[in-house]
């Protein structure tokens, strides 16, 4: 199952998100009814299973129901107390960027500081940091550029400091770089703020 439902998350196919979906829910099921019926289950959906999914989601700009798979997950892991429910950075990482192609930056980075505030969560990395970043530079919001800034700052303070796993690397450099060019390619760059 794990393996289909990974390879419909790369696939290119319009409908590859809802068809990883349906094999993520005939898994459900088929462990639902073996564990009805008290038979030792030979399938299980886990952390792969959803995260694969959430990830079909993201590249199908699909960010509601990349955050509700997201759900689903910490509810069964919050329930079950199994750590194969754990979401994991990868998993975040799938919805971070779901919301980036949703052009949803303010809830990429509310999802970046939920990681950030919970000492029980995953700690965001680059790659996290980066996606962020990212949306917010591809993003319609008139103050992109400064909410790129800040997350650029704040990435390069905890990186100097020894607070954070994330450094700042060719790609997070680039990202904010995007964010500027994108908004003076469109005149709304102010003298100032071209130059520095």
């Amino acid at each position: 199952y794990n393996t289909v439902i990974n390879a419909w998350s790369k696939s290119s196919e319009p409908d590859a998100a809802t068809r990883a979906h349906a094999i993520l829910k005939e898994m459900e099921l088929e462990y639902q009814t073996l564990i009805k019926n008290n038979e030792t289950p030979v399938v299980k959906p886990d952390v792969l299973s959803y995260t694969s999914a959430i990830d079909a989601y993201a590249k199908a700009s699909n960010s509601t129901m990349a955050l509700s798979l997201l759900h689903r997950l910490q509810s069964l892991h919050n329930t079950t107390n199994d750590r194969s429910y754990e979401p994991t950075l990868l998993t975040y990482t799938s919805v971070i960027n779901a919301f980036a192609r949703s052009q949803n930056p303010r809830a990429a980075e509310s999802l970046l500081n939920t990681l950030l505030q919970s000492p029980n969560m995953p700690q965001p990395d680059t790659v996290v940091y980066n996606a962020v970043i990212n949306s917010w530079g591809w993003s319609n919001e008139p103050d992109r550029i400064e909410r790129a800034k800040a997350l650029f700052a704040t990435m390069a303070r905890a990186e100097k400091d020894n607070k954070s796993n994330a450094r700042v690397d060719l790609v997070t450099v680039n990202s904010l770089l995007n964010a500027c060019a994108f908004a003076n390619k469109e005149g709304t760059l102010g003298r100032e703020e071209r130059l520095g």
